[in-house]
C-alpha cells in the first residue's frame, strides 16, 4: 500500500485468495504467484525457477564457510512449488542427500494428492501458524514434476499440537530464528 498498490483482503483461506487472484488477473492486474491455474502457468514456472537460486546460494554459503553439503534438506511444501525447485536443483547435481517435504497435518494437500495419485483438495480449516503452508490444493505447475520427487516411500505427519515446538520462538527483535544441521565431511 505504501507503494501505491491496492490490497484486497479476501474473506477465506489461501485457496480463496488464489481463486480471487485468478478472477482479478488481467492486462491491468499483474499476479505473481508460485501456484497456477488454467491459463496462468508461465509466471509460476518462472517463480519456481527463481526459487532454485535459494538452493544455489545456500550451497555457495556452505562451501564458503567450509561446511559439507547437507545430508538432509527439509523443504516446506505449500502448493509444492518450492519442493519442485529443490528437486530440480538437487537432481542437477551429484548429491546423495535426502529431501524431506513437510506440510501441516490439516493442510497436507501434496500428501493427500500423492496418496490419491492425482491432485485432490484438502478442505479447511487450515490452522498452521505458518500461514504460507495453509494450502488446500497443489499447484498444477508443480504437480507433473511430483512423480520424480525422491523419498515418496514415507509421508510422516505430525499432529497439529506440536507445531509450535518445531519452530524456534520469535525473538523480540522481530527476526525469525532458525537452525540447520549438516553432515560432517568425509
Amino acid at each position: 500500500q505504501n507503494e501505491g498498490a491496492t490490497v484486497t483482503v479476501v474473506d477465506g483461506d489461501y485457496d480463496a485468495a488464489v481463486a480471487r487472484s485468478a478472477q482479478e488477473a488481467s492486462d491491468r492486474c499483474l499476479v505473481i504467484s508460485d501456484t497456477s491455474w488454467p491459463g496462468y502457468d508461465v509466471t509460476p514456472r518462472r517463480v519456481v525457477e527463481g526459487y532454485t537460486t535459494i538452493f544455489m546460494e545456500v550451497e555457495q554459503a556452505l562451501k564458503a564457510a567450509g561446511v559439507a553439503e547437507p545430508a538432509v534438506v527439509v523443504v516446506p511444501m505449500g502448493v509444492g512449488a518450492f519442493m519442485s525447485a529443490a528437486v530440480g536443483y538437487y537432481r542437477s547435481r551429484d548429491w546423495k542427500g535426502v529431501l524431506v517435504g513437510v506440510e501441516p497435518a490439516d493442510a497436507n494437500c501434496v500428501q493427500a494428492s500423492a496418496k490419491a495419485g492425482e491432485m485432490v483438495a484438502v478442505p479447511g480449516p487450515h490452522r498452521s501458524i505458518m500461514v504460507g503452508l495453509n494450502c488446500g490444493l497443489p499447484s498444477p505447475v508443480s504437480w507433473p514434476a511430483r512423480a520424480s520427487w525422491p523419498g515418496r516411500r514415507g509421508r510422516p505427519r505430525l499432529p497439529l499440537s506440536p507445531r509450535s515446538k518445531a519452530m524456534p520462538p520469535r525473538p523480540s527483535s522481530g527476526r525469525a530464528a532458525s537452525s540447520a544441521r549438516t553432515r560432517p565431511s568425509s
